[in-house]
């Protein structure tokens, strides 16, 4: 990966909540996040993100389209009643057209069939933290 500039400035002070319901994917994806500088919370059920994101929204919010507690088009619905406006990427198992026009109508930002490119899910939430900005 080209680590020779970041793609999203260090003093933006951007957020980022992760929720996988595989924790290695999580901590991978954390560590991912940080070379660009940013701030990665994780969270172990869609639930525990969704009271964080209620009490502080984050700029930008990747997680597993199918977790324990709740699935990630259900979250997304909750959040829309909560007024949370917060770009969500979408991560699946597949990428078949209807999940993925499912994941699109619900209010997704994004989708990426596991595994993902690492670069393209960087790039994707920088161009969704700018538009959270």
């Amino acid at each position: 990966m080209d680590k020779q500039f970041k793609i999203i400035s260090p003093d933006c002070n951007a957020k980022v909540y992760v929720a996988d319901r595989d924790a290695d994917v999580s901590q991978s994806i954390q560590l991912l996040l940080k070379t660009e500088d940013l701030m990665v919370n994780l969270f172990d059920s869609g639930q525990s993100l969704l009271k964080k994101a209620i009490i502080e929204p984050p700029s930008c919010i990747v997680m597993d389209a199918i977790m324990p507690d709740i699935d990630g088009l259900t979250l997304l619905q909750r959040m829309r009643e909560h007024a949370i406006e917060t770009p969500v990427i979408l991560l699946g198992g597949n990428s078949e057209v209807a999940a993925v026009v499912d994941a699109v109508k619900a209010g997704a930002w994004d989708y990426f069939e596991k595994p993902f490119l690492q670069r393209a899910l960087i790039d994707s939430v920088a161009r969704a933290i700018k538009a959270a900005l």
